[in-house]
């Protein structure tokens, strides 16, 4: 694979670029869209808020973390429902998994989205990729199964680091950046989206500064009523 520079990534899957790289990459993965790896349940939005032993951020571990009647499917890490048939199964997870749990796809056909195009057959969700030759350029995260540009600094051109999973230039001043990273963060002489709230606008308002990155906030101020910010990761829920 040939080693790339840029300055803007070309998708990115919303985790920092170490943490693409921390933890184990046997996971599969099943951390599925919007994800996150960790470190402990801290690290975990309150959707998935238990950090495995395999890195990732999931629902339960054991039937006693879901609710409604759902069961813990210990493949995937989600809540869901015990089925036979399809017929058992609705919503996002509409089929039957052949080990008696409602998933989200059996095969490629039932992913619809053009950035999770690919069913992972073991965990039954559908991923952006499942191994480097998914991707038309750069590698495959396994942890968030998501193609980037980089994942640790090994894989950009001298000189550059690997930011949130884009290879980046130094910086001493934001006049050294450009493009969809136009700020330097001097502490670490890299080129960033932002710095603080003021960088960032439209419908990604908030300076998650944990990743530098503009999202949906970095304050409760920015959700809508009967919802608060997840810091860890700039979404309202």
């Amino acid at each position: 694979m040939n080693r790339r520079s840029t300055r803007i990534p070309w998708l990115v899957s919303g985790v920092a670029g170490w943490l693409a790289a921390c933890g184990s990459a046997s996971n599969n993965g099943l951390l599925g869209p919007g994800g996150l790896a960790c470190h402990s349940s801290t690290d975990c939005p309150n959707d998935s808020p238990i950090c495995a032993s395999s890195g990732a951020c999931v629902q339960c571990i054991a039937d006693s973390s879901c609710t409604g009647g759902q069961v813990c499917d210990a493949v995937s890490g989600q809540c869901t429902a015990h089925c036979t048939t399809n017929a058992d199964c609705a919503g996002g997870e509409p089929i039957c998994a052949a080990r008696g749990f409602c998933v989200e796809c059996a095969t490629n056909a039932d992913c619809t989205s053009n950035e999770r195009a690919l069913c992972n057959a073991v965990s039954g969700q559908c991923v952006g990729c499942r191994a480097d030759a998914d991707c038309t350029r750069g590698f495959c995260d396994l942890k968030n199964a998501v193609c980037v540009d980089c994942r640790t600094t090994a894989d950009c051109t001298a000189g550059d680091t690997c930011v949130d999973a884009a290879c980046v230039s130094h910086c001493t001043t934001s006049a050294d950046c450009a493009g969809g990273r136009p700020e330097c963060l001097v502490s670490s002489q890299t080129c960033v989206e932002c710095l603080s709230d003021a960088d960032c606008s439209g419908d990604k308002p908030g300076c998650v500064l944990s990743r530098n990155r503009c999202d949906e906030c970095s304050n409760d101020a920015q959700c809508e009523a009967g919802k608060t910010c997840s810091v860890a990761d700039g979404k309202c829920r």
